[in-house]
Formats: structure tokens, C-alpha cells, sequence
């Protein structure tokens, strides 16, 4: 992978896992795609590059006050080790019409992302997201809408998972999307 000269990556890229689900007449699921990420990138308590987190038992609350130092806005282990994303595209509807001899394409689904924060283990899920954490932030092509998450503006929230009222570090946000202005003219791209 390569960095552009000016990005401003805080250590190594997320790595991203895909899945795309279809949904049919019925509303059943579908996988259509599943690549895993490269093996060079995949955190593994063998390669010792990593610290892996593991929990035996119930997340004890931390207080507030220990969370005070954290850097909310910095990617979850910058400059340790990738953030490993699991995205999965769900495409809700998507139709072609015929209008004036030209074939245009319409397209809504959601993406949903999810990840580990291990800064939020412990942290008072009572207390809402911590304001400002870093997030994923998708970028799309012309006329595709990723409304407020392609400005940062997305919150993300705390996956389900660890029971009470401890974080346990996973995180979710589910993109809404649609290929907007009209749809795209199919016709024009052959």
C-alpha cells in the first residue's frame, strides 16, 4: 500500500475486510463478495507487532478520570499497528429505467462499519461516545451521497456486545447511501 505524499495518515492504513450482501424479493441476504485483507496486514498475537486485547470475564467501569489524557481524534493504534475494518455493504434497491433512449442507473443501500477502539475499553457507555473520537470517513465518486459521513460529521456509536454499562471497545456506523442527481447514465459509460 502506498501513502500519498500529504495525507494525513496517523501510522500504518486500516485495513479493510469486505462483505457485500444482496437482498432478494423475499428480503433474504445474500453474500456476493467476501476478500479477506492481505496476511501482511492482519494483527496476529504472533507477530508481536500488535498488542492484542483480551478480556477474561466481566469489563469493569473505569471512571471518567481515566480517560482524561486520551487523544480522541488520533486513529485507534496510530502508530502501532493497522486499524482493522469490517465493512459490509447492504444494497437495498437499485433499478434501471429507460428515460429518452438513455439507460440510468438508481442505487441505495448502507454501509456498516465496525471496529475495535481499545482506548474505550472500560469507558461508561452511559456517558454516550466520547465527542471528537476518530472515525472511518468514506469518500465517494461523483453523484454518490454518503451524506454527513463523507464530511466527518457521522457519529459512530458502541456496537452491541459487552453487557452493563462497560465499553468493551466496539464501535459501529452505518453509512446510508445512494447514487444520486438523478441516477447515472448508463449509456455514457459504455
Amino acid at each position: 500500500m502506498s501513502k500519498r505524499k500529504g495525507s494525513k495518515l496517523n501510522g500504518p492504513p486500516v485495513v479493510v475486510q469486505q462483505r457485500q450482501f444482496f437482498a432478494d424479493a423475499g428480503g433474504h441476504k445474500t453474500i456476493y463478495a467476501a476478500p479477506a485483507p492481505a496476511p501482511a496486514l492482519v494483527n496476529t498475537a504472533a507477530s508481536g507487532s500488535v498488542p492484542m486485547f483480551q478480556q477474561l470475564g466481566p469489563i469493569e467501569v473505569k471512571p471518567l478520570s481515566a480517560f482524561a489524557d486520551v487523544k480522541w481524534g488520533r486513529r485507534a493504534l496510530a502508530g502501532i499497528g493497522p486499524t482493522r475494518l469490517t465493512v459490509v455493504n447492504c444494497f437495498r434497491k437499485w433499478e434501471v429505467s429507460n428515460a429518452h433512449g438513455k439507460e440510468i442507473l438508481t442505487w441505495e443501500g448502507a454501509t456498516e462499519m465496525y471496529w475495535t477502539d481499545e482506548r474505550l475499553v472500560g469507558y461508561p457507555k452511559d456517558n454516550g461516545v466520547p465527542e471528537n473520537i476518530w472515525r472511518p470517513r468514506p469518500m465517494g465518486n461523483r453523484g454518490f451521497d454518503l451524506g454527513p459521513a463523507e464530511s466527518g460529521k457521522l457519529e459512530p456509536s458502541f456496537a452491541r456486545g459487552a453487557k452493563g454499562n462497560a465499553s468493551d471497545g466496539k464501535m459501529t456506523m452505518t453509512v446510508n447511501w445512494k447514487l444520486g442527481g438523478g441516477g447515472m447514465n448508463l449509456s455514457e459509460q459504455m
